[in-house]
């Protein structure tokens, strides 16, 4: 018997009907973007209903067709939180984790359900999901949300498993590289106002800058390519012709 309260929403073995059902029952997202709320983008693009593309389903079960897919709604919420899925791309990358890439936003991390994610897929935003089960035999996997919505999808135990494996070892090695961060500004002054008099005060204040035209995620690479750059000249040897091919690239 199931629990009263709960709603069920039922996206496996989907047919093109059953997805034509799931519309009628959606609202018309032409406005509707990704937001703090959505548990589930719905890929439907292998249905080809009319020009839809996607199902976004909030965590109360309220579901929104959309003609773009899951994958513009979700680099439309990452870019308007300023996240450069680049970023968690670098950082998988340092684990050894080279495709099936979570998007890692805060502490929000956003799973591809089938693992791929070169085409277009279903992602389910797993810090919504209080509970998981798998229905084996079927490979049916169930997801709850706060809400008590429980979205039934298509998928194998392992896949969805190393996924949010994959997902927290991205998570925890961010946190760890942001609270590196953090502790690199420890005696940054919060309130410049309060900031002592030293032989940097005068200068600061009179000396104008203006930050190089580049988005943070840029920056980032600059640094990633010097690194880069000392390892091949230690490893080539300052002078080394091949050095300077190498260098050639970077002008």
């Amino acid at each position: 018997m199931r629990d009263v309260g709960v709603q069920v929403l039922s996206l496996n073995d989907l047919t093109r009907s059953k997805v034509e059902v799931l519309l009628e029952e959606s609202f018309d997202g032409e406005h509707k973007f990704m937001d703090d709320y959505t548990f589930c983008l719905f890929d439907i693009s292998d249905y080809r209903v009319a020009d839809l593309r996607s199902i976004v389903i909030q965590k109360n079960g309220v579901m929104y067709f959309s003609r773009r897919t899951t994958k513009q709604l979700l680099d439309e919420y990452s870019t308007s939180l300023n996240h450069f899925h680049e970023r968690t791309c670098l950082a998988a990358s340092v684990l050894g984790f080279h495709q099936k890439i979570p998007y890692v936003i805060g502490e929000r991390c956003v799973i591809p359900l089938d693992g791929y994610t070169k085409k277009p897929t279903t992602w389910v935003v797993a810090n919504h999901a209080v509970r998981k089960s798998y229905d084996r035999l079927d490979n049916i996997l169930h997801l709850t949300s706060r809400r008590n919505v429980v979205l039934s999808l298509s998928t194998t135990k392992n896949v969805f498993d190393d996924q949010i494996l994959r997902a927290v070892q991205i998570l925890k090695f961010k946190l760890a590289l942001h609270h590196g961060q953090m502790k690199e500004y420890q005696y940054t002054y919060r309130n410049p106002h309060y900031r002592p008099m030293s032989i940097l005060s005068m200068p600061f204040e009179q000396i104008s800058f203006e930050t190089p035209d580049l988005t943070y995620f840029e920056a980032e690479m600059k640094v990633r390519e010097y690194l880069e750059r000392k390892r091949v000249k230690k490893a080539l040897g300052e002078g080394n012709p091949y050095y300077e091919d190498y260098l050639e690239q970077f002008h």
